[in-house]
């Protein structure tokens, strides 16, 4: 493998609210990566009234308290403001690196200078239940492929890696940004700025094992996507209603888009194949929820969003 860049050293931005014990075990594996990698480690706590974390006194973590954080976008804001690396990476405190996590991910940054942004390979940390098979598959099943690395159009959200200088040039509107990363993906690779997915960094997330609280999480985020979306762009009437008849047709778009992505790989297009029935009612009711964020863009769901990110479990 031939490396470009010099990236020599990240931060690793890990986000904790009331779920102590679940942070505590991403930071324990933070903090067993591969002992040739030295690197940062800061948290940022938003949540009240907490004892800190174990680990937190350990030469490389940085802990900031902010309980009076009004949202998961500012909370990732002051990660990245209060970093000094070149690379900053996230990763959320329901999911567990592996050992070679910051390896992998520096390695891909050194592949070229125009890599702004770097996606891991996701694994399931909790398959027990159809329904954390299905979520993980439906939410992050095309950066699932072991065997890939390359470039690649599109990222996920919260569990990613920047290079610090693009996410910067955003200025005021880095937190509107980072409420809804995808729009950010899509703005940078305008610029000629790239995407790359390495296999060599992996990370296994935690999802929901219950139907509704599933559905909840899709639809809080399908909706607050679509408020934050209106409000960026300054969305007319006309364009918002065009865009609700679109919600009609919607998850069938996108249950073809996701079996389109994981073709390449037989055994997840085989579970995408299994889990079709719960893929569409995934996609139906995130359509629903997403057209009336078109309608009503009064409501803030940001504490919403928090609360389902950092404050209620996953696995009961």
């Amino acid at each position: 493998m031939q490396l470009h860049s010099s990236v020599s050293r990240l931060t690793a931005i890990l986000i904790v609210g009331g779920l102590r014990q679940r942070s505590e075990r991403c930071l324990q594996a933070l903090l067993a990566q591969s002992s040739d990698m030295q690197f940062d480690i800061l948290i940022i706590d938003i949540a009240p009234q907490t004892m800190p974390l174990v680990g937190c006194d350990h030469p490389y973590v940085r802990c900031i308290r902010y309980p009076d954080c009004p949202s998961y976008a500012t909370a990732k804001v002051k990660g990245i403001q209060s970093a000094t690396t070149e690379v900053v990476a996230f990763i959320e405190d329901h999911a567990i690196p592996d050992a070679n996590w910051v390896k992998g991910v520096l390695r891909a940054f050194q592949q070229s200078p125009d890599i702004a942004s770097v996606v891991y390979t996701y694994k399931n940390l909790n398959p027990q239940t159809v329904i954390s098979r299905a979520f993980m598959l439906f939410s992050y099943g095309r950066w699932m492929n072991p065997a890939f690395s390359g470039y690649v159009g599109s990222g996920p959200s919260n569990n990613i890696a920047y290079r610090r200088a693009v996410l910067l040039e955003l200025g005021d509107t880095l937190t509107t940004y980072l409420d809804m990363e995808y729009v950010f993906h899509q703005r940078f690779q305008a610029q000629g700025w790239k995407m790359y997915k390495t296999a060599e960094a992996v990370i296994a997330h935690e999802n929901w094992v219950r139907l509704l609280p599933g559905l909840r999480d899709i639809g809080v985020h399908s909706q607050f996507s679509a408020i934050r979306r209106v409000k960026l762009n300054h969305w007319s009437l006309i364009k918002r209603t065009l865009f609700i008849g679109g919600m009609t047709i919607f998850p069938l778009v996108q249950c073809w888009r996701m079996g389109k992505s994981l073709r390449p790989c037989p055994e997840l297009f085989r579970a995408f194949l299994c889990y079709l029935p719960i893929f569409f009612l995934f996609s139906v009711y995130g359509a629903f929820k997403e057209a009336i964020g078109y309608m009503n863009t009064s409501r803030d769901l940001r504490v919403v969003v928090t609360d389902n990110e950092l404050f209620i479990p996953r696995d009961v």
